[in-house]
């Protein structure tokens, strides 16, 4: 069976200074990086600071290529697609950043907002008011907030803004790059808790990037460690929790007793 995320060496690298000029420097933000995602779970991704995860997100759905490397998702290679077929495919496949604060424009009501994701997604104008109030009762919200500017919202409000938006045109792939880890921590719980109910409700399948090892233990199927842009571990949640054979994933979960307290 094919996996509904299949990614094959993937690759990152900048080069500073001139794209031309020889022997500039070189940073391998990501190296030569695989692993599969099955429809309906959850892949968590986990690693310090500078690691490469956002780098290595990015370039997953095509916001920043990768430099080599194969990304397929429901079995379509996204470097083969044109400018037009990359934004048709984009509709499966959505990425929720850290910070909901700078992710909405504070100039643009919500209903603006969501209704420029609607036109986006290819959803004609009549239904697009009525689909904007359905995607913010999914989330947690209710219509009058249409009206409203994001000043007025809590950041975990605005999380579910962004969320909302994110589904706008009923994709199947979610990237969550560090979804909650600018919000207070009672709230987190709260964004935790909505996202599974998505994927249940949704058939939705994520990649969960996150640098706090106990949510990546709570939400995942399958886990991977990344370290100086390598994964350098990877396989079912219970493998790597328990069995893991990489001394740094070793290590990072000797930092974290609260996940051995749980196992």
């Amino acid at each position: 069976m094919t996996p509904f995320v299949s990614v094959q060496g993937l690759s990152k690298t900048y080069t500073a200074g001139s794209l031309f000029r020889a022997g500039a420097p070189v940073t391998h933000a990501v190296r030569d990086v695989s692993f599969t995602i099955e429809r309906n779970t959850v892949m968590g991704l986990a690693g310090e600071s500078g690691s490469g995860k956002s780098t290595l997100a990015r370039a997953l759905v095509h916001l920043d290529p990768p430099s080599s490397g194969e990304v397929r998702v429901a079995g379509i290679p996204l470097a083969r697609l044109g400018r037009r077929g990359l934004r048709k495919a984009r509709r499966r496949m959505q990425i929720v950043f850290q910070d909901p604060h700078g992710a909405l424009n504070p100039r643009l009501r919500i209903k603006h907002s969501l209704g420029e994701a609607l036109a986006n997604a290819g959803v004609p104008r009549a239904a697009r008011a009525e689909r904007a109030v359905a995607l913010l009762k999914l989330v947690g919200l209710s219509p009058e907030h249409l009206d409203r500017f994001p000043r007025a919202f809590s950041g975990g409000q605005k999380q579910r803004i962004v969320i909302a938006r994110a589904l706008a045109g009923r994709p199947e792939f979610l990237v969550l790059d560090e979804p909650v880890s600018s919000l207070d921590v009672s709230i987190q719980a709260q964004i935790i808790n909505l996202l599974m109910d998505l994927k249940r409700r949704l058939g939705l399948t994520y990649l969960f990037i996150s640098h706090d090892l106990n949510l990546v233990s709570y939400v995942s199927d399958s886990i991977g460690i990344l370290k100086e842009g390598s994964l350098v571990e990877y396989g079912p949640a219970e493998q790597v929790l328990h069995r893991p054979s990489s001394e740094y994933t070793r290590r990072l979960f000797g930092a974290s007793p609260a996940l051995h307290r749980g196992a």
